[in-house]
């Protein structure tokens, strides 16, 4: 098989729930010679599927199938853990006859832009101490053993560097004037995801206003861009505005947008913290923004970098 001939898409636990499960409990075959699934993700590893749920929606990048063609070859599940902040691995899979096929590199290659993505400088995994072939493809990559795993002593804890990553040199930035070409699809991809498009499209004249603004020094109203590879990628619109409950004035994110195939690398947050920063150097105490109760994806992030007050939104056209 040739190199990056395997294609990593996120789990559609709808339809491959049984294949999940199937991979999971070989694991526990290769890693331990007896099937002790049962034991930790209960019958017919249900915990186990609740937990995969839960994990798909806030890593949509890390839970993913490998398919050779229209077949699903193997699994993996990677997922960034909290104080201190590091990359965990808990599953690289290959189906038996894929095991020799050489594309184990492309598994770790995945993992490694995973947690680039997400900003960690470590990863860390299990691995059983009597699954050699396991422990010889870790220590291969660069993966070292840190002996057994504390309160799991029957595993072995390895870890490993994570190189830099692009999204690292990623440059965000005020929008430019010359950017028009470049913003004006990302514009109308985030007016599309809130159903403003066909017949309910925003009207022209607001979008060009709106572009205006952000290069009228009297008005509240900002833009910044995220740059990659000399390509435009991401967007957040903000403005600010004064408030009943203090004394400067607070900053409303309005606006958040990146392109399909760079969602999932740490792109939003990096838009965030910008407006963080902005909103700080022009004296703003707070920063806020709404989202959609079923923007998933959106929510897992925000969940991340800020903190739901619990506020239901009302709206009244005029």
């Amino acid at each position: 098989m040739q190199p990056n001939r395997l294609a990593f898409k996120p789990i559609d636990l709808d339809s491959h729930a049984a294949i999940c499960v199937a991979f999971r409990r070989d694991t526990f075959v290769c890693s331990f010679g007896n099937d002790r699934f049962d034991d930790e993700a209960g019958p017919d590893g249900a915990h186990y599927l609740e937990q995969l749920r839960q994990r798909t929606v806030k890593f949509p990048d890390g839970y993913v199938h490998l398919w050779d063609g229209d077949r699903i070859v193997g699994q993996m599940e990677l997922q960034i853990r909290e104080e201190p902040r590091i990359g965990y691995a808990s599953l690289f899979y290959l189906i038996d006859d894929m095991r020799s096929a050489g594309v184990g590199s492309e598994l770790q290659d995945y993992a490694m832009r995973f947690f680039q993505r997400h900003g960690v400088s470590a990863a860390r995994l299990s691995v059983s101490p009597t699954n050699a072939r396991a422990l010889a493809f870790y220590r291969k990559h660069g993966w070292r053993d840190l002996g057994p795993r504390p309160g799991r002593e029957f595993v072995n804890l390895m870890e490993c560097d994570v190189p830099p990553g692009e999204e690292r040199q990623m440059k965000i930035r005020p929008v430019q004037r010359t950017d028009y070409d470049a913003w004006r699809p990302l514009w109308d991809g985030y007016n599309a995801f809130y159903g403003r498009k066909g017949p309910t499209a925003l009207a022209e004249e607001i979008t060009q206003a709106t572009w205006a603004r952000f290069f009228d020094p009297s008005e509240p109203v900002h833009a910044l861009v995220a740059e990659s590879d000399g390509r435009v990628v991401g967007l957040t619109h903000y403005l600010f505005h004064r408030s009943t409950s203090r004394l400067n004035d607070v900053c409303y994110l309005q606006d958040l947008f990146t392109t399909e195939p760079m969602r999932g690398q740490g792109v939003g947050r990096r838009l965030i913290e910008a407006v963080y920063e902005a909103a700080r150097e022009a004296g703003s105490s707070r920063v806020y923004w709404q989202t959609q109760t079923g923007n998933q994806a959106g929510r897992a992030l925000y969940d991340k970098v800020a903190k739901h007050l619990g506020f239901i939104v009302y709206s009244h056209e005029l």
